[in-house]
């Protein structure tokens, strides 16, 4: 396997080893395996998903990506017809009995990955972890954690040179998309030179740069545009404009007729703003509950541990929490936070 990077994984089992090999053993004794990712899916999770599914087909292998929530519409051209599937505990009552294989991916617990994930952590099969998030624990058979890739997509991208499977041009497009997803098109501090390698093998093996970019960041609606329209008319700075902040209200969605969906990327739009190191959009949820999403351009602002303190996380400079509504109170709580880390 020359060229690909030794991680700084923790031990695959218990007695120790390679994790790329034991990872590799765990996927050749498989017949049925089940995929799953975090909830909302983002172009990483998706990416890291079909590139998977992608490879094991390519071993005679019958795979299932099972989600607990659907995939946006921005990315189902990377998709087979009727994958990945939504969760259903009926529907789904068989795939789970003759699974022998669950793999989560882009995700650090099985709590990450809603009700799909609670139900596969539950099967008595082996398990396979990949994630380039910090991990919380020890929650599957074989784990493959580091933070310093730059997505999920990039680790499986390694697992299919350790797997000497076939590449199939539908997994050389969801990784690419995966890791442009990631990388914010190749401009966030967690683009490395890895990255560059892998997208450099896959534009050579095929893929479109300018139609990717098309499909990712060039295929938004006219309700997307007016729901970001509408919250940046919430946009506030403080802090000498070092703090930028803004929130989406179920009202906005509404107005537009805009899915949760499109709000996309709208933090990192705001990221743009010169004097803004820090930024925060808060947006209603679903159960009346805020998702917060949070960024950072500069290490001396760590956003994961920000998101820790309202039960989230996810990187040194983007991660994000769910908590209590309304709106309004939720984002002034974190704003509270985040004044404090600028002063």
């Amino acid at each position: 396997m020359s060229g690909t990077r030794q991680f700084r994984a923790g031990k695959a089992v218990a007695g120790g080893g390679n994790v790329w090999s034991a990872a590799v053993r765990l996927i050749r004794e498989s017949h049925r395996p089940i995929l799953t990712t975090h909830v909302q899916p983002d172009g990483d999770a998706l990416g890291a998903e079909v590139g998977m599914a992608e490879l094991l087909r390519g071993m005679g292998l019958r795979p299932c990506i099972l989600n607990s929530d659907p995939t946006p519409r921005i990315y189902e051209f990377l998709c087979r017809r009727g994958e990945p599937r939504r969760y259903s505990p009926d529907a789904d009552r068989r795939r789970l009995q003759e699974a022998d294989l669950v793999v989560l991916l882009d995700a650090n617990y099985w709590d990450r990955a809603g009700a799909a994930g609670e139900a596969l952590s539950r099967l008595s099969v082996p398990s396979l972890g990949l994630d380039h998030h910090v991990p919380r624990g020890r929650f599957a058979t074989v784990q493959i954690a580091e933070p310093s890739a730059s997505s999920t997509s990039e680790l499986v991208y390694e697992l299919a040179l350790h797997l000497e499977s076939h590449q199939s041009r539908r997994f050389r497009e969801a990784i690419y998309a995966g890791i442009l997803y990631d990388t914010g098109n190749f401009r966030f501090s967690n683009t490395g030179p890895r990255a560059h390698e892998i997208v450099a093998a896959l534009l050579k093996d095929g893929v479109s740069a300018p139609r990717m970019y098309e499909r990712l960041f060039e295929s938004g609606t006219l309700a997307r545009m007016q729901l970001f329209g509408l919250a940046l008319q919430t946009l506030r700075a403080e802090c000498q404009g070092r703090l930028a902040w803004f929130t989406i209200s179920r009202e906005m969605f509404d107005r537009t007729g805009a899915l949760p969906e499109d709000v996309d990327g709208f933090v990192d739009w705001v990221r743009s703003i010169r004097d803004a190191q820090l930024i925060l959009m808060f947006r209603d949820h679903e159960g009346g509950r805020v998702k917060g999403s949070f960024r950072s351009k500069t290490a001396a602002f760590d956003v994961n541990r920000l998101a820790h303190r309202f039960g989230g996380g996810g990187h040194q400079r983007a991660a994000g929490a769910t908590m209590p509504g309304p709106l309004e109170d939720a984002a002034a709580r974190v704003v509270r936070e985040a004044r404090k880390l600028i002063r």
